[in-house]
């Protein structure tokens, strides 16, 4: 199972209110340690996205769609791609690649 956010295991505060944290109940989204309800408002991520994708894509049967048979599907970072972008490579088992880039529009 896909750990969707990295949660902090230490005491601080919230990057986006302030509040005090104790361990275990606040998770780091970009970089950012945020209380419960801060990364709850925030929403999906384009991290938590990207993870979401991969997993999809890497779970596609291949009955109903056989181009994706065999396909590997990497993140930006896996791949090694210097973008600050968040996406994944998808390479198909004819050698084709494809670049999906997730840009958050609101």
């Amino acid at each position: 199972m896909i750990d969707w956010h990295e949660v902090n295991q230490t005491d601080g505060t919230c990057d986006e209110c302030g509040e005090t944290i104790v361990a275990g109940e606040c998770k780091r989204i970009d970089g950012e340690r945020l209380c419960l309800d801060c990364a709850e408002a925030r929403g999906t991520d384009a991290a938590e996205l990207e993870r979401w994708l991969q997993s999809v894509l890497e779970c596609v049967d291949e009955d109903e769609v056989p181009e994706l048979a065999e396909c590997s599907v990497r993140t930006f970072t896996e791949a090694g791609l210097l973008t600050r972008d968040r996406g994944v490579v998808v390479t198909l088992a004819d050698g084709s690649e494809f670049q999906l880039t997730i840009v958050r529009s609101n």
